[in-house]
């Protein structure tokens, strides 16, 4: 039996339509599977450490660890643009922009891997450093919204795809201080290594999901209508033995992007902290 877990990056609304995803997956695959759905990304993380996930639908706040440091393979990806990440406040707040947030502000996010140095390079150029910043941790982003509207800290940071599926009157209660312009970033399907000689398969079963007609349904519900591609440079899913059995090489040019697409909104964060400070006018 394999098991499939889901980011709890998703609404409540969703889990029956991962269910029913789960199930037909299973039925393509002729392979029992058992979904697990955490509710926070602690109780995720948590399992990741004590068992072994052959599954993991991951937000790309923990994809690029995940492959780094455990060795995940990178299978598919829905086929939807870029993912971005979102600085966030309060829409009471006197802030309007990157360069008004003070050097020890106190930021929310969710208890992923790799959220607080993505953090940091979206918001270098601005006077928050490592060694002034305030984490505080959500368990997820709908609780990060609800402490972010209580004014329990100054920004939060929100996956775009995330926050646009809160309620109305949430994000109305919120507003956007900046949005990065990542290029490949977003979620993807990982296949743990000890399963790396099931990777053609699962992949191919991922691919070809959105060609029957009631998965298809099963993943315009999930908001990915036209499906799966295959992820991390992986092509139409033919690799050869080396790559089959670690991955290593699609895990490094996902890594690569995220990098170079962080890179890329750091300086344009910098640049437009810039233009705004020289378009003030000067006291006295």
């Amino acid at each position: 039996m394999l098991n499939l877990l889901i980011t709890p990056d998703f609404p409540p609304e969703f889990f029956a339509h991962w269910h029913m995803f789960n199930t037909q997956l299973q039925r393509a695959l002729d392979t029992a599977i058992r979904l697990q759905t955490p509710t926070g990304y602690r109780e995720q993380q948590d399992l990741l450490d004590s068992e072994t996930v052959a599954l993991v639908y991951a937000n790309p706040f923990d994809a690029g660890s995940l492959m780094r440091d455990k060795g995940y393979i990178p299978l598919a990806k829905p086929d939807l643009p870029s993912d971005q990440v979102l600085v966030v406040a309060n829409a009471q707040s006197a802030f309007a922009t990157l360069g008004d947030l003070p050097a020890d502000s106190r930021v929310l996010v969710t208890a992923n891997c790799d959220i607080e140095r993505i953090g940091l390079d979206v918001l270098q150029g601005t006077e928050i450093t490592a060694d002034t910043v305030q984490w505080l941790h959500a368990r997820t982003f709908t609780e990060l919204a609800r402490r972010l509207m209580a004014n329990e800290a100054e920004i939060g940071l929100f996956l775009a795809s995330s926050f646009r599926s809160l309620n109305a009157g949430t994000q109305g209660s919120l507003k956007i201080l900046f949005e990065t312009e990542f290029e490949d970033f977003g979620h993807v399907m990982l296949l743990h290594p000890d399963f790396a000689d099931q990777a053609d398969k699962l992949r191919a079963a991922l691919l070809n999901m959105a060609q029957a007609p009631v998965s298809r349904m099963t993943l315009e519900d999930l908001g990915m209508a036209k499906g799966f591609v295959a992820a991390g440079g992986a092509g139409d899913g033919k690799r050869d033995d080396g790559e089959v059995q670690d991955g290593q090489a699609e895990a490094e040019t996902v890594v690569e992007h995220q990098t170079a697409d962080m890179a890329q909104a750091a300086s344009t964060a910098e640049a437009e902290q810039t233009t705004a400070a020289e378009g003030q006018p000067e006291n006295g």
